[in-house]
């Protein structure tokens, strides 16, 4: 299985910008990992969904610096399992930043809907 790791919404007044919150959410991820990190069910780790946004272009480099800490803290423990994070459709922006700022992100998921038929394209 894919180990989702529930990460704060910008659209949901989770603010990235505040420190104490964002530690919070690195601590709460950080004990997942442990916790899970040895069973044999796990396959990789899934860090957010859709914290970027459905209309915003994901362009927040605060977002991506705590799914970097997240992943890369998923790697140090955890040689054995990829990471990755999932993003509402696929613009160029999200992909430049989870490319540029993740470096520790193994698979990007998309979710995407009504665009389904034009991913090849995007």
């Amino acid at each position: 299985m894919v180990v989702g790791i529930w990460l704060g919404h910008e659209r949901h007044n989770f603010n990235y910008s505040d420190s104490a919150r964002v530690a919070a959410q690195f601590e709460m991820a950080k004990a997942a990992i442990d916790k899970y990190k040895n069973h044999q069910a796990v396959l990789a780790w899934g860090i957010g969904n859709e914290m970027d946004g459905y209309k915003e272009d994901g362009g927040n480099p605060l977002i991506w610096k705590a799914v970097e800490q997240i992943a890369a803290y998923a790697k140090s423990v955890d040689p054995n399992h990829p990471t990755m994070t999932v993003v509402a459709e696929i613009l160029p922006k999200r992909v430049e930043n989870i490319n540029t700022l993740c470096p520790s992100i193994d698979i990007i998921g998309i979710n995407t809907y009504a665009g389904c038929a034009s991913i090849p394209q995007r």
